[in-house]
């Protein structure tokens, strides 16, 4: 059956400059809108601005998610008077909403963290610029009332629903918060550390919420834990998925006995208490499932076929399934969205379209429901490509349409990338010289950069490294002399990017000689792949 949603703009009060995600501006009008309200004295901020974002649907560890595009926020900007104060009300759409609220200005915090290598443990401390204000994830109910003062670089919070403000203030900010660990890739040690590190930031952040059982809602309170026990547990499955990055039998074996020995034994009570429901409303829940899944399937492959079997894609064929098979509701639909947004960068064209077909008729949430319509109208073959606008390397600016009636192949991407390198070095020896002296087809080399010196250096074939700048080695990105390079003009936030990009960097288009998406994930040239590539451009220029 045909799903027909009513949809509408969710508005706020006292508010300018709408800025509004895709999965959050279409809302059910039959659902039950109530506001809640944060009123506020800053002092120190009078006359500063501050960014008020919230989630209809939430998911991420961080607000740097991969998935951001599928779960962006509606974003306002608040002035603050004169005398400090500040007021606003935000539609609450479900039993509890995620939003964050953070001031222009900024301030420098030290911080302590430990970082461990081949055994040896080194404490340091370390600078970093943050707001002033800076709420990130927090959670809000309908009909709550939050006042907020800061004064003398103190907060106190007070009003309907504070106590959820206050608990995730001193998680995030307690000075007793376990030190960050900052691990190394391939110290096995260093991962166990790293294991054991999340295992006490669990711990930390239980017993912390325990302080505030019977003065926060059940809900707010179960969604709390799912969302520590979510982040921790995700990072820990995330330790244990580095066997998936050798092909060394010894140390694939060392990674297994940390997995089955240091993540898989450590049963998880409390989440076994918790509903669909609380688990689906979570923002870390679906996360740590999903990754969850990929370890596992992982390792059982690996324990059937040993080390000749490629476990990571087995893994992407097998998930899409397993999440189909979940009970409806809210966490199903969010890792549907999810897997919807990963298949767009790992399978070929003719099944992105299947599986988002398949995707449109489970979904039942109609915010998921707009995001996975989006993407198949967006991502179908054959659409005409957004006209994008960018710089090129002596300033100029330069249009997609520039290149109409050629073949057009795109390679996204941004300096420290690591895939991103292997890509470019690909086009450079294997690509670019087979279509050599061949006028119709044109590579474009679009980078994300924000500094244009580090653009510059990363592109310059014989690029000298430049002590005033951190960043990968110069020349990195160089992909060849046929190459045309740009750059946005806006660096992630340029709409073309937002478009197209929907999780991870590299993205590589191909674009026909009409302007139209041939593919939106194009092959990738380099793990001995170049030829693959090669016959997807030639199948291009035959049309």
């Amino acid at each position: 059956m045909k799903k027909i949603f009513k949809l509408s703009l969710p508005m706020l009060v006292i508010i300018s400059n709408v800025s509004v995600g895709i999965s959050q501006v279409n809302v059910d009008d039959r659902q039950s809108v109530e506001n809640a309200k944060i009123v506020g004295q800053l002092h120190g901020l009078e006359g500063d601005t501050l960014t008020l974002s919230y989630w209809v649907n939430a998911l991420g560890l961080d607000e740097t998610s991969s998935y951001k595009r599928a779960f962006a926020p509606v974003e306002q900007k608040i002035i603050v008077a004169k005398d400090g104060s500040f007021s606003v009300r935000i539609p609450v759409y479900k039993k509890l909403q995620y939003f964050s609220l953070k001031s222009n200005r900024q301030k420098t915090i030290w911080k302590e963290e430990y970082f461990f290598r081949k055994g040896k443990m080194d404490d340091i401390s370390t600078s970093a610029s943050v707001p002033v204000l800076n709420w990130s994830y927090f959670i809000l109910e309908p009909g709550d009332d939050i006042k907020v003062v800061l004064q003398h670089g103190q907060m106190s919070f007070s009003g309907t629903g504070a106590e959820k403000i206050k608990y995730l203030n001193e998680f995030k900010y307690s000075q007793n918060r376990p030190k960050s660990f900052q691990s190394f890739r391939g110290d096995s040690l260093s991962t166990i550390k790293r294991i054991s590190y999340y295992d006490d930031l669990q711990q930390f952040g239980i017993n912390i919420l325990k302080k505030y059982h019977g003065r926060i809602s059940p809900m707010a309170y179960q969604v709390l834990q799912a969302d520590i026990i979510g982040h921790c547990q995700y990072y820990r499955y995330s330790s244990a998925s580095l066997f998936n990055s050798y092909k060394d039998p010894t140390i694939r074996r060392i990674y297994l006995n940390i997995y089955k020995e240091q993540v898989k034994a450590k049963a998880l009570p409390l989440l076994e208490q918790l509903s669909t429901e609380v688990l689906g409303l979570s923002k870390s829940y679906p996360l740590f499932w999903q990754q969850r899944f990929k370890v596992e399937q992982s390792y059982l492959l690996y324990n059937a076929h040993g080390d000749g079997v490629e476990t990571q894609q087995a893994s992407k064929n097998d998930l899409f399934e397993a999440v189909l098979n979940l009970k409806k509701g809210l966490l199903k639909d969010k890792l549907i969205v999810m897997n919807c947004s990963d298949m767009l960068k790992v399978f070929g064209q003719v099944q992105v379209e299947e599986r988002l077909a398949t995707a449109l008729t489970e979904l039942q949430d109609p915010t998921m429901y707009a995001v996975v319509k989006r993407f198949r109208d967006d991502f179908s073959k054959g659409q005409l490509t957004y006209d994008f606008t960018m710089e090129d390397v002596e300033g100029n600016h330069v249009r997609l349409s520039d290149f109409r009636g050629k073949v057009v192949f795109v390679d996204i991407w941004f300096t420290g990338c690591g895939g991103c390198v292997s890509v470019a070095k690909a086009m450079r020896d294997k690509v670019e010289p087979h279509f050599e002296g061949k006028d119709d087809v044109v590579f474009l080399s679009i980078s994300i950069d924000k500094d244009k010196r580090m653009w510059k250096n990363s592109i310059t074939k014989d690029a000298k490294r430049d002590p005033k700048l951190s960043y990968q080695r110069p020349g990195a990105h160089y992909s060849g002399d046929k190459t045309i390079y740009l750059r946005t003009l806006n660096g992630s936030d340029d709409p073309f990017i937002k478009k197209y990009v929907t999780n991870a960097y590299p993205t590589l288009m191909l674009i026909d000689r009409e302007g139209k998406v041939f593919a939106f994930s194009a092959q990738r040239p380099d793990g001995g792949k170049a030829k693959l590539l090669i016959d997807q451009i030639n199948d291009v220029r035959k049309l």
